[in-house]
């Protein structure tokens, strides 16, 4: 089942997208995430790969921030050591 995100996203049935593979590769470059569907389910989607860095940061970030909030007063006292 789609998300809502993925409805606004432009879409592209397995076999079209790999018929078409350097316009959906173009599509993503040029910042628009492309949904690869295939049996009437999204198992993918395709973007550029700035925008896969900036998505990796995040959740980065985010990962460090809980390990901090679970984690931090042990973590600042050995570095206070």
């Amino acid at each position: 089942m789609y998300s809502k995100t993925q409805k606004l996203m432009k879409e592209f049935n397995y076999t079209d997208a790999r018929q078409n593979l350097a316009d959906v590769i173009q599509l993503a470059v040029d910042g628009e995430p492309i949904t690869i569907t295939r049996r009437g389910k999204a198992p993918a989607v395709i973007i550029s790969a700035d925008e896969y860095e900036a998505f990796i940061k995040h959740k980065l970030d985010r990962e460090f921030e809980e390990m901090m909030g679970i984690h931090g007063e042990a973590i600042r006292a050995l570095a206070d050591r």
